[in-house]
Protein backbone atom coordinates (compact mmCIF):
# COMPACT_ATOMS: atom_id res chain seq x y z
CA UNK A 1 0.00 0.00 0.00
CA UNK A 2 2.85 2.48 0.48
CA UNK A 3 4.47 1.82 -2.23
CA UNK A 4 1.09 2.40 -4.29
CA UNK A 5 0.95 5.56 -2.44
CA UNK A 6 4.92 6.83 -3.20
CA UNK A 7 3.94 5.81 -6.84
CA UNK A 8 1.27 7.81 -7.17
CA UNK A 9 3.17 10.87 -5.34
CA UNK A 10 6.23 10.17 -7.69
CA UNK A 11 3.69 10.22 -10.65
CA UNK A 12 2.15 13.86 -9.40
CA UNK A 13 5.56 15.48 -8.50
CA UNK A 14 7.22 14.35 -12.10
CA UNK A 15 4.45 15.56 -14.15
CA UNK A 16 5.12 19.04 -12.04
CA UNK A 17 8.38 19.06 -12.58
CA UNK A 18 8.25 18.16 -16.59
CA UNK A 19 5.65 21.17 -17.17
CA UNK A 20 8.17 23.26 -15.19
CA UNK A 21 11.07 22.60 -17.11
CA UNK A 22 9.30 22.48 -20.46
CA UNK A 23 8.12 25.72 -19.46
CA UNK A 24 11.81 26.92 -18.76
CA UNK A 25 13.04 25.73 -21.65
CA UNK A 26 10.81 27.55 -23.50
CA UNK A 27 11.32 30.60 -22.23
CA UNK A 28 15.19 30.39 -21.85
CA UNK A 29 16.23 32.28 -25.53
CA UNK A 30 13.51 34.73 -25.03
CA UNK A 31 14.64 38.70 -25.46
CA UNK A 32 18.01 37.08 -27.24
CA UNK A 33 17.69 38.02 -30.79
CA UNK A 34 20.45 40.19 -32.21
CA UNK A 35 17.67 42.64 -34.39
CA UNK A 36 14.47 42.98 -34.62
CA UNK A 37 14.38 41.43 -38.38
CA UNK A 38 15.21 38.41 -36.77
CA UNK A 39 13.25 38.16 -33.94
CA UNK A 40 9.99 38.95 -36.21
CA UNK A 41 11.48 36.17 -38.47
CA UNK A 42 11.31 33.93 -35.90
CA UNK A 43 8.21 34.84 -34.48
CA UNK A 44 6.23 34.04 -37.49
CA UNK A 45 8.10 30.96 -37.39
CA UNK A 46 7.00 30.28 -33.81
CA UNK A 47 3.18 31.21 -34.91
CA UNK A 48 3.36 28.85 -38.44
CA UNK A 49 4.30 26.35 -35.68
CA UNK A 50 1.38 27.39 -33.20
CA UNK A 51 -1.57 26.98 -35.92
CA UNK A 52 -0.04 23.78 -36.79
CA UNK A 53 -0.58 22.74 -32.62
CA UNK A 54 -1.65 25.31 -30.79
CA UNK A 55 0.00 25.14 -27.20
CA UNK A 56 -2.36 24.20 -24.88
CA UNK A 57 -3.76 26.89 -22.57
CA UNK A 58 -4.47 26.13 -19.19
CA UNK A 59 -7.78 26.65 -17.70
CA UNK A 60 -6.22 27.47 -14.49
CA UNK A 61 -3.15 29.38 -13.09
CA UNK A 62 -2.76 26.62 -10.65
CA UNK A 63 0.92 24.83 -11.13
CA UNK A 64 1.06 22.07 -8.73
CA UNK A 65 -0.82 19.20 -8.70
CA UNK A 66 -1.14 18.66 -12.64
CA UNK A 67 -1.71 15.39 -13.09
CA UNK A 68 -4.89 16.03 -10.94
CA UNK A 69 -6.40 18.56 -13.07
CA UNK A 70 -5.45 16.62 -16.30
CA UNK A 71 -7.35 13.48 -14.74
CA UNK A 72 -10.17 15.49 -13.90
CA UNK A 73 -10.02 17.33 -17.88
CA UNK A 74 -10.07 20.61 -15.98
CA UNK A 75 -6.19 21.36 -17.13
CA UNK A 76 -7.29 22.33 -21.13
CA UNK A 77 -10.07 23.49 -22.91
CA UNK A 78 -10.46 23.39 -26.48
CA UNK A 79 -12.92 26.28 -26.55
CA UNK A 80 -9.75 28.39 -25.72
CA UNK A 81 -7.95 27.29 -28.19
CA UNK A 82 -10.17 28.10 -30.79
CA UNK A 83 -10.08 32.12 -30.41
CA UNK A 84 -6.20 31.29 -29.58
CA UNK A 85 -6.05 29.87 -33.49
CA UNK A 86 -8.51 33.10 -34.73
CA UNK A 87 -5.77 35.47 -33.42
CA UNK A 88 -3.00 33.69 -34.84
CA UNK A 89 -5.27 33.96 -38.41
CA UNK A 90 -5.65 37.27 -37.61
CA UNK A 91 -1.74 37.60 -37.44
CA UNK A 92 -0.95 35.40 -40.12
CA UNK A 93 -3.12 36.70 -42.91
CA UNK A 94 -4.23 34.50 -46.01
CA UNK A 95 -2.03 31.39 -46.40
CA UNK A 96 -2.45 30.54 -42.84
CA UNK A 97 -6.36 30.74 -42.79
CA UNK A 98 -6.19 28.44 -46.17
CA UNK A 99 -3.61 26.31 -44.39
CA UNK A 100 -5.43 25.96 -41.37
CA UNK A 101 -8.54 24.83 -43.74
CA UNK A 102 -6.80 22.41 -44.95
CA UNK A 103 -5.58 20.63 -41.50
CA UNK A 104 -9.11 21.19 -40.39
CA UNK A 105 -11.75 20.61 -43.53
CA UNK A 106 -15.26 20.08 -41.34
CA UNK A 107 -14.34 22.81 -38.88
CA UNK A 108 -17.71 23.66 -38.70
CA UNK A 109 -19.68 20.43 -39.15
CA UNK A 110 -21.39 18.37 -37.09
CA UNK A 111 -21.04 20.57 -33.97
CA UNK A 112 -22.33 23.21 -31.58
CA UNK A 113 -21.29 26.73 -32.83
CA UNK A 114 -20.11 28.77 -30.03
CA UNK A 115 -19.11 32.46 -29.93
CA UNK A 116 -15.72 31.53 -30.12
CA UNK A 117 -15.87 29.60 -33.32
CA UNK A 118 -17.62 32.91 -34.79
CA UNK A 119 -14.73 34.43 -34.06
CA UNK A 120 -12.46 31.95 -36.04
CA UNK A 121 -15.20 31.74 -39.01
CA UNK A 122 -14.91 35.86 -38.75
CA UNK A 123 -10.88 35.65 -38.89
CA UNK A 124 -11.32 32.94 -42.10
CA UNK A 125 -13.97 35.43 -43.86
CA UNK A 126 -11.95 38.15 -43.39
CA UNK A 127 -8.81 36.40 -45.47
CA UNK A 128 -11.48 34.82 -48.06
CA UNK A 129 -10.89 31.34 -47.00
CA UNK A 130 -14.44 30.50 -45.57
CA UNK A 131 -16.53 28.95 -47.90
CA UNK A 132 -20.27 29.37 -48.25
CA UNK A 133 -21.38 26.45 -47.71
CA UNK A 134 -19.39 26.53 -44.05
CA UNK A 135 -20.70 30.22 -43.81
CA UNK A 136 -24.80 28.81 -44.42
CA UNK A 137 -23.72 26.09 -41.60
CA UNK A 138 -22.87 28.59 -39.43
CA UNK A 139 -25.52 30.92 -39.95
CA UNK A 140 -28.06 28.48 -39.72
CA UNK A 141 -27.32 27.48 -36.04
CA UNK A 142 -28.06 30.85 -35.06
CA UNK A 143 -31.55 31.26 -37.45
CA UNK A 144 -34.13 31.24 -34.86
CA UNK A 145 -32.43 33.76 -32.87
CA UNK A 146 -31.73 35.64 -35.99
CA UNK A 147 -35.50 37.85 -35.84
CA UNK A 148 -35.57 37.92 -32.19
CA UNK A 149 -33.17 37.44 -29.25
CA UNK A 150 -29.64 37.29 -29.21
CA UNK A 151 -27.11 35.08 -29.19
CA UNK A 152 -26.01 33.28 -25.45
CA UNK A 153 -23.18 32.77 -24.32
CA UNK A 154 -23.76 29.24 -24.08
CA UNK A 155 -26.13 27.15 -24.85
CA UNK A 156 -26.64 25.73 -21.56
CA UNK A 157 -27.33 29.10 -20.07
CA UNK A 158 -29.49 30.68 -22.64
CA UNK A 159 -29.77 33.14 -20.17
CA UNK A 160 -26.56 34.89 -19.67
CA UNK A 161 -24.87 37.33 -22.40
CA UNK A 162 -21.42 38.05 -21.24
CA UNK A 163 -19.14 41.29 -22.75
CA UNK A 164 -17.36 38.65 -24.45
CA UNK A 165 -19.73 36.94 -26.72
CA UNK A 166 -20.18 40.81 -28.55
CA UNK A 167 -16.32 40.72 -29.16
CA UNK A 168 -16.81 37.21 -30.63
CA UNK A 169 -19.92 37.63 -32.33
CA UNK A 170 -20.38 40.93 -33.80
CA UNK A 171 -17.74 40.90 -36.57
CA UNK A 172 -18.83 37.93 -37.88
CA UNK A 173 -22.44 38.88 -38.12
CA UNK A 174 -21.92 42.54 -39.44
CA UNK A 175 -19.38 40.73 -42.18
CA UNK A 176 -22.14 38.23 -43.48
CA UNK A 177 -25.12 40.92 -43.03
CA UNK A 178 -27.12 40.40 -40.08
CA UNK A 179 -26.29 43.58 -38.38
CA UNK A 180 -30.37 43.88 -37.17
CA UNK A 181 -28.72 40.89 -34.72
CA UNK A 182 -25.65 42.25 -34.03
CA UNK A 183 -27.22 45.93 -33.44
CA UNK A 184 -29.61 43.63 -30.44
CA UNK A 185 -26.65 41.93 -29.01
CA UNK A 186 -24.76 44.79 -29.19
CA UNK A 187 -27.80 46.47 -27.02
Amino acid sequence: MLLVLVLIFLSFLCTDLFVRGKEWCARVHIGRWNSRELWQIEVERRAKKWLKHTPTVRQTDQDRLILWDIIRGKFRNSIIQVWQNAGLIFGLGKRAAEEYLKNHKNIFENKEILPEDLLLAYALKKNGCLSAQQEECILACFQDVKDQGTIPYRVWVKDLRFVDTIGMVLPFLHACGWDDLAKRQMD
